[in-house]
């Protein structure tokens, strides 16, 4: 679940990295938005992701009673 985040960040800053822009506020706008997603990159590096688990059954009407 991870390396999937992972990898699909390192994707979307790849694709980023390469976009050409012109005009200090178009500029600005990718550079935070690069920040962003490393910031986030390396956030999610120090984290335990693992997948969310089914609910087991009757565990919602245990809840309730």
């Amino acid at each position: 679940m991870k390396e999937e985040i992972m990898r699909r960040l390192g994707t979307v800053l790849t694709a980023l990295n390469s976009i050409y822009v012109s005009g200090k506020g178009n500029l600005a706008n990718l550079a935070n938005s690069i920040f962003i997603l490393e910031d986030t990159e390396k956030i999610l590096e120090k984290m335990n992701i693992t997948a969310a688990q089914a609910p087991q059954e009757g565990a919602e009407e245990q809840k309730h009673e």
